[in-house]
């Protein structure tokens, strides 16, 4: 039976969420909307689960099986119709270090990376940090609704842009990106020869009548030079476990991650 009615008190258990407050605003007495996790249990299946794995009373080396992957790609198949091949997948503990990652290998320092805004903060800092500049295309207002600025992206891509960080859904915004949206960043994306990242680590948080699509799923093209990032973290709360799962269709883009990966053992 699942409860979204039942309190959980998380202060004072090291939890970002409440307990880290202070440093982030200087003050407490405010409500931490600023972090993704939920506030109510995880799913009594996952319990289970975890209690399995607890009552064994042994915590060592694991690694990604092969059942596991398989799991993780029936998901997506049953999910959103994306047919993804196992030997696609890749992990990271998280989609931001993945994405850290994604824009060392896939850029030099002083390359340009460019977002949509306004966006999660990490996809400015993982940019920065790196020392790439970043090109930032702010989406348009129109009757209360966000929409790209394509005369914007055509001028920046035009520029010399590397690489794409693409939110989708769009986090903070909430726009669920329409197939024509996104058959048009992947069409452009071909034509000046840009990466993309594509950070869907909300697919599966959709409202009716919208669908989630995968932009790798869309045009075999568009999947040679995507790098798609998901986790189970938003979909079943589960963000302190560190884990998520990057689909890598092409093969010479998976290779220089499997290099990155193997070099940070």
């Amino acid at each position: 039976m699942y409860n979204f009615d039942q309190i959980i008190d998380r202060r004072n258990t090291s939890c970002v969420k409440y307990d880290n407050l202070a440093n982030v605003f200087g003050s407490t007495d405010i409500l931490p909307m600023w972090v993704a996790d939920m506030d109510f249990q995880v799913a009594p299946e996952i319990l289970d689960a975890a209690r399995e794995c607890c009552e064994k009373g042994i915590f060592g080396y694991t690694f990604r099986s092969d059942e596991a992957k398989q799991a993780f790609a029936d998901w997506v198949a049953r999910r959103h119709g994306w047919q993804v091949d196992t030997r696609w997948l890749l992990s990271s503990p998280g989609i931001v270090t993945a994405l850290a990652l994604g824009v060392r290998i896939y850029t030099q320092e002083h390359d340009k990376v460019m977002i949509f805004t306004p966006v999660y903060p990490p996809f400015h800092t993982v940019v920065k940090d790196n020392n790439r500049e970043l090109v930032c295309s702010t989406l348009k207002v129109e009757n209360g609704h966000y929409r790209i600025d394509w005369e914007d992206v055509k001028k920046n891509l035009k520029n010399g842009v590397k690489l794409l960080i693409l939110s989708n859904s769009h986090n903070p915004v909430g726009r669920v990106w329409t197939k024509e949206e996104l058959t048009q960043i992947g069409t452009l994306c071909i034509q000046y020869g840009v990466t993309i990242l594509s950070d869907e680590i909300h697919s599966d948080l959709i409202y009716d009548p919208h669908r989630h699509l995968h932009i790798a799923a869309l045009d075999e093209r568009f999947a040679r030079r995507t790098v798609t990032f998901i986790a189970p973290s938003k979909t079943f709360n589960m963000a302190g476990l560190s884990t998520s799962v990057v689909i890598v269709p092409d093969d010479s883009l998976r290779r220089r991650l499997q290099v990155e990966l193997a070099r940070l053992h």
